[in-house]
């Protein structure tokens, strides 16, 4: 009698293809034979479009992926959390608070060098998905699953045009750090050749 795994591997793919993503997941434990088949599936599902907060680990998380002998060339955008987790000192005004919110700072207590750190680890991610590509879909977002309330009131003073510079309040410095960011990723896009397709800003 004919059994699922006696299927060839194409006709397993088209069956797993209706399976929800999540499944996926439990689907490639259970015998290599299916893993093999769901892998690719897996792979387009869950690393295409990859999102990550700007610490070290994520971003150190995120170039392993990139450059894993199979699963790095199904990469194809990247995209950041730019709500900043760092009490904002006072400012005057938007000019001031610019400079003093630097790209890929996550943390109060991160040093010039680490930041730069985690430049080159970005920079490196975006010419390897540039070698698998030849181009690249980049993104920056806002999201904090601890604190609804911030991301709310962030997107809404973009929308109606309430946020106030002066008052030093995380979304004023948190909307800087998105802007900061996307231009720092485009330009390093720009030096490295990279084609890029798509800009995504998600608020």
């Amino acid at each position: 009698m004919a059994t699922l795994l006696s299927l060839p591997p194409e006709t397993l793919v088209q069956i797993y293809k209706s399976i929800e993503p999540n499944d996926l997941k439990s689907l490639r434990s259970t015998c290599k034979r299916t893993e093999r088949a769901a892998t690719p599936l897996f792979a387009e599902q869950f690393l295409t479009d990859r999102r990550h907060v700007m610490t070290l680990e994520s971003i150190e998380a995120l170039q392993e992926i990139v450059y894993h002998h199979y699963f790095g060339r199904f990469v194809r955008t990247i995209a950041f959390n730019c709500v900043r987790s760092i009490p904002p000192p006072q400012a005057s005004d938007e000019e001031e608070i610019a400079n003093s919110v630097p790209p890929f700072q996550f943390e109060p207590e991160e040093t010039v060098h680490e930041i730069e750190v985690k430049k080159i680890k970005v920079g490196k991610i975006i010419k390897r998905i540039r070698d698998n590509h030849r181009k690249i879909s980049i993104g920056v977002f806002f999201e904090n699953i601890y604190d609804e309330q911030l991301c709310h009131g962030l997107v809404d003073g973009i929308r109606y045009c309430t946020i106030d510079w002066s008052t030093g309040y995380r979304p004023s410095y948190s909307l800087v750090h998105l802007r900061n960011t996307l231009k720092t990723l485009l330009r390093m896009c720009n030096l490295l050749c990279c084609h890029v397709q798509r800009v995504e800003v998600d608020l």
